[in-house]
This record gives C-alpha cells, sequence and structure tokens, in this order.
C-alpha cells in the first residue's frame, strides 16, 4: 500500500474494496468500529436488494456480500452460492 494511501486513510473513513493493515506497531491506520460495523449489514431479501459494493451481511444459514450496487452473492453453510436469491 503507499505511504499516500495510508496517510489518507488515517483521515477518512475506509471505502469499499480497501485493504487495510491493522495490527503494525505504532501505526494508526484510522481503522474504527464505526467504519468497519458500516460495511456490515442486515442480511438481504434478495438479489437485488438494496447495497453497496462491499458490505457483507450475515444470517443462521448465509453469509452475503455486495458486488455491485444493488448486486449480492449469497453463500450457504455447505458452499453452494446464488445471485437470484
Amino acid at each position: 500500500m503507499a505511504d499516500s494511501k495510508i496517510s489518507s486513510l488515517t483521515s477518512s473513513a475506509a471505502q469499499a474494496g480497501d485493504i487495510i493493515p491493522v495490527a503494525r506497531s505504532g501505526v494508526n491506520y484510522g481503522v474504527t468500529a464505526a467504519s468497519v460495523a458500516a460495511l456490515v449489514v442486515a442480511a438481504p431479501a434478495h438479489y437485488n436488494s438494496t447495497g453497496t459494493a462491499g458490505q457483507r451481511a450475515v444470517d443462521a444459514t448465509h453469509v452475503y456480500f455486495c458486488l455491485a450496487t444493488n448486486s449480492w452473492l449469497q453463500i450457504s453453510s455447505s458452499g453452494s452460492f446464488s445471485t437470484s436469491f
């Protein structure tokens, strides 16, 4: 990660797609509970439910990843996946 990218993260919230190392002694990457929590949302009802790329959700049987605006991937606990649920 470029130094300019690191310094920009210390003054703003993480953006979808940013890779943020958080375990380096003496370095503040600006990762907050709020910036991480913003990526975790309620499980979507349908593949085209409202969402922003990078968001994630979990329910009792599935994990969901928002791949693009309003476009969700559903992965079951058995490992199968669907983009039309």
